[in-house]
């Protein structure tokens, strides 16, 4: 694809959480997010097709939806609080699209206090997540769609989450916090809760192995440590359907690789006046499938992931970046009776993004930058190796005017989306 330009003019609009408090121990809140764009237009482009250039004429369209997708996201949440039990209900319309995950969990504090908390159902804990994600409430993804790693706050540092199952925590001495989430209902656990006769629960086993343990610590005056195991959703250790077949290691370690284990590591500095700076690292553990004659090892290798928010008096300054690097995996397969082995390096991938504001008074205006790289990778089939010039870089931009209210906020402007740059 070649000469691809993007130009988009938005609207986006924000409504915020808003608790009242409506009897006693009982709060109600909100939360919702539509973006409009009455103009975009993709540019004309040539695609290669049969064996030479044809041209594709320019494009106009108009969208509504989130920045992540095409509905408009809105969410009720309900909670009942008391010294020792408690509920949280999270009602996500459309289901499953966007918004926060819906949930419905009741949690108990034996001891009335944070040095024990049971959260059983549709649960999470943020404590211990990602201090940065959407550096500009996703108006940037308009010049730049979202790149690297989507789970913005995630990216940095996981937070405890369950589908259907429960998260213990303690905090038993100031500035620790003990976390761990188990999900009897994970991929490939055995099936669903039967008490009527005992069948059909979560194979112990893999719900173990599968499990989130993390810890934090916050430092005074420094910052907050943070450790955690995350075991993933897929076992990746038993029979894989969809490898690919064909003799190409990327490809197959990309299939290979989802949400398998790692080892998660994160400092949020907080000793700096005016500055959030939240760097988390993760480190993917190997891992394995087999289909027939094809065994495939691989490895996500490491991700790193910054993001700053900077304010002084009236100018304010958000920026992430986010990498992922060392992925690799190893082919094996029988073709034909032949025995075939290689191995391929996937891409380094960079995505770093700033939005720069400036505070007028009656509304903010500001800028978004974003560009986004992936490199060349390389595959070795014995004694042949193929260096594929396959790297990319984009870039993107918007301006913006945005005026807040007490609860949420507005924000208009105009984006652009530069071709892909391909090296060939």
């Amino acid at each position: 694809m070649k000469k691809l330009v993007i130009f988009s003019l938005i609207l986006l609009m924000v409504a915020s959480a808003s608790f009242a408090q409506v009897a006693d121990g009982i709060s109600v809140g909100g939360w919702g997010r539509a973006a409009f764009a009455p103009w975009m237009t993709r540019t004309a482009y040539k695609v290669y097709t049969g064996g030479s250039d044809v041209d594709v004429d320019a494009e106009h369209f108009v969208g509504s939806g989130v920045t992540w997708d095409n509905v408009t996201v809105t969410e009720f949440t309900v909670s009942g609080t008391s010294d020792f039990v408690g509920f949280d209900l999270n009602v996500t319309f459309p289901y499953g699209l966007g918004g926060d995950m819906p949930g419905a969990n009741v949690w108990v504090k034996p001891f009335s206090s944070d040095l024990l908390k049971v959260q059983v159902g549709l649960g999470k804990e943020d404590r211990l997540r990602g201090k940065i994600g959407s550096i500009n409430g996703g108006f940037e993804y308009f010049g730049l769609p979202n790149f690297v790693y989507g789970d913005e706050e995630d990216a940095i540092f996981k937070r405890f989450q369950t589908g259907m199952g429960a998260i213990i925590s303690s905090a038993p001495v100031e500035g620790l916090f003990i976390g761990v989430a188990l999900d009897p209902h994970v991929s490939g656990s055995g099936g669903i809760w039967n008490p009527w006769d005992g069948t059909k629960l979560g194979n112990a086993e893999y719900v173990y192995k599968h499990a989130q343990v993390g810890f934090g610590y916050e430092i005074a005056d420094v910052g907050l440590a943070r450790l955690q195991f995350v075991g993933g959703t897929i076992n990746r250790n038993d029979v894989v359907a969809g490898i690919p077949a064909a003799t190409d290691p990327v490809a197959a370690a990309k299939a290979l690789t989802d949400d398998t284990p790692r080892i998660e590591a994160a400092f949020a500095l907080t000793s700096v006046e005016d500055l959030t700076l939240d760097i988390g690292l993760k480190f993917w553990f190997p891992a394995k499938g087999e289909d027939g004659d094809l065994v495939v090892t691989a490895t996500n290798g490491i991700n790193a992931s910054v993001g700053a928010a900077f304010s002084s008096g009236d100018f304010g300054l958000n920026a992430r970046i986010d990498t992922g690097f060392a992925g690799n995996g190893t082919y094996k397969n029988k073709i034909g009776g032949v025995d075939i082995e290689g191995k391929g390096t996937m891409p380094f991938t960079l995505g770093a993004r700033v939005a720069p504001s400036f505070n007028l008074g009656f509304a903010t205006i500001g800028a978004d930058l974003g560009i986004k790289m992936s490199g060349a990778t390389k595959t070795e089939m014995g004694s042949t190796t193929i260096e594929n010039k396959d790297d990319t870089f984009d870039f993107g931009f918007g301006v913006f005017i945005k005026k807040g209210f007490s609860n949420g906020h507005i924000m208009a402007g105009l984006s652009l989306t530069l071709p892909t740059t391909i090296n060939k």
